[in-house]
């Protein structure tokens, strides 16, 4: 009896399980979220061409047949044309993804770009600031080289007598000088 109900299941045919219902909405949103791509790529169009050439050989094979479709032919067609279409839309959904992915990659490119500009005309700015601060630098090494150079005189200077307090003493010395002569 075993071999019987083996046989007898081998010769109907597996109707095809349909996975539960999702919102159209979700699906949509999981495929335009999901990074990366997993080991078969939903929509692909190497599948929409399968589901259609198993469409297309289905509605032959019906065509073909002198009596016309039958009850299972029809269905396997309608079966395979929900396929084809579900495949269709999948396809039409990854494009939309990756061009909006595209979309975004390029709108990246612009904004590095325009960073790029702007770091570079800020580091062309900082340069030529420190251009500016270093021949200030050098100018305020001067002017502080020549200030002490002054006090350092200055303060010699300071230690001599007055130049009048000079003269005063030399007239009286020579004065004096004249007056030893004189006698």
């Amino acid at each position: 009896m075993p071999a019987a109900a083996s046989s007898a299941a081998a010769t109907t045919p597996a109707v095809p399980q349909q996975p539960p219902p999702v919102d159209p909405q979700t699906i949509q949103e999981r495929l335009l979220t999901r990074e990366g791509g997993g080991v078969v790529a939903r929509g692909s169009l190497l599948k929409c061409s399968h589901r259609y050439r198993e469409y297309l050989q289905l509605v032959l094979a019906a065509s073909a047949s002198p009596s016309g479709a039958t009850a299972e032919q029809k269905t396997e067609i309608r079966t395979a044309k929900e396929s084809l279409q579900r495949e269709l839309r999948l396809h039409a959904l990854e494009m939309r993804k990756i061009t909006l992915v595209a979309d975004a990659a390029h709108n990246e490119l612009a904004q590095y770009e325009e960073a790029t500009r702007q770091i570079d005309a800020d580091v062309s700015a900082t340069r030529a600031e420190i251009d500016r601060l270093q021949t200030e630098l050098t100018y305020e090494k001067k002017v502080r080289q020549n200030r002490e150079e002054y006090e350092s005189l200055a303060k010699m200077a300071n230690v001599r007598p007055a130049r009048r307090q000079t003269e005063e003493k030399l007239r009286q010395v020579q004065e004096e000088m004249s007056r030893i002569a004189e006698e």
